[in-house]
């Protein structure tokens, strides 16, 4: 027999107790009915982009450099000979230079890398990162050297310890009138 600090509060529903308290069923089954839409919640937030990347919006460049850490700038359309473009770069804590091209359209089509480590593809390429990773190299790569060109997607990376570099861009955004050549 249960001591009379432990009858239930409503005569014939059973409770749950928790640390001593005495919850009431109608309100475990408010909070349990409550308990999937915090995992959705959760989830969401969980699978929002932080970042800009390949493919992302000018507007969330900034979102790249707090991300990398790294402090960012727009360069001046004077210095480019072809106006369809804009330029930031970015400079990270470790030395490494990030290129971000963003075409009149306002989007990122482009992003060059320098410096004695590779960057964080995964924020860089953000949801290409799986095409890339995924991808077959070209013939000609190698252990310092990676080349792949899919319809969607286009990386070429070198390298060696102290000494990286790359690009990658989407040939289809790429604006009218520019190359790959002309991304440096």
């Amino acid at each position: 027999m249960l001591p009379e600090s432990h009858v239930p509060p409503f005569p014939s529903a059973p409770c749950n107790h928790h640390r001593g308290r005495v919850v009431p069923p109608s309100r475990l089954a408010s909070l349990l009915a409550l308990l999937p839409l915090l995992v959705l919640g959760a989830g969401l937030l969980a699978a929002r982009p932080v970042h800009a990347a390949l493919g992302e919006a000018e507007a969330t460049v900034s979102d790249d450099a707090r991300q990398l850490r790294a402090s960012y700038a727009l360069q001046s359309r004077a210095a480019w000979t072809r106006s369809a473009f804009t330029v930031y770069e970015l400079a990270t804590p470790e030395g490494i230079r990030i290129r971000e091209f963003v075409a009149a359209t306002g989007t990122v089509f482009a992003l060059t890398w320098q410096g004695p480590f590779r960057p964080d593809l995964r924020t860089l390429l953000g949801a290409r990162f799986q095409a890339y990773a995924s991808a077959p190299r070209s013939a000609d790569s190698t252990r310092t050297r990676v080349r792949i060109e899919q319809p969607g997607l286009v990386v070429r990376a070198t390298g060696h310890m102290h000494a990286f570099r790359g690009l990658a861009y989407l040939p289809d955004a790429m604006p009218a009138g520019v190359n790959a050549g002309d991304l440096q």
